[in-house]
């Protein structure tokens, strides 16, 4: 009688180590695909930011030819310190202004590239 009791012991403590064992796996396969959620979303938000700061970028050398107050070189937009302060942008835009050759009717071609420089908190 005594080696049936300590048998079911030996069981308990066997079972209770598997279900403990089954919910450290469960809890790592979850934080392993919360981690790898929040990875994707960061890296989306930068894709969108960065495709904003070319739109501004592009509307900035648009309107600085627009207004016929455009140069070639590099103008950078951010929340202070810049050639254009923008305390909605808190990354610095560098937008470069390039013109090139001579085209029909005396114009030239113009490119524009835009880089900007996020700096997580």
């Amino acid at each position: 009688m005594i080696s049936l009791v300590s048998s079911h012991k030996g069981v308990a403590t066997l079972l209770v180590l598997l279900i403990i064992l089954i919910g450290v796996i469960v809890a790592n396969a979850t934080l392993m695909i919360i981690s790898s959620q929040f990875r994707l979303s960061h890296h989306q938000v930068n894709r969108i930011k960065a495709f904003y700061a070319a739109q501004a970028g592009i509307n900035y050398a648009v309107e600085r030819l627009r207004t016929k107050t455009w140069a070639t070189g590099t103008y950078s937009i951010c929340g202070s310190g810049c050639d254009v302060n923008d305390p909605d942008i808190p990354y610095r835009v560098d937008i470069n202004i390039g013109a090139s050759g001579s085209g029909i009717n005396n114009t030239r071609l113009l490119t524009v590239s835009v880089n900007y420089t996020y700096n997580a908190p």
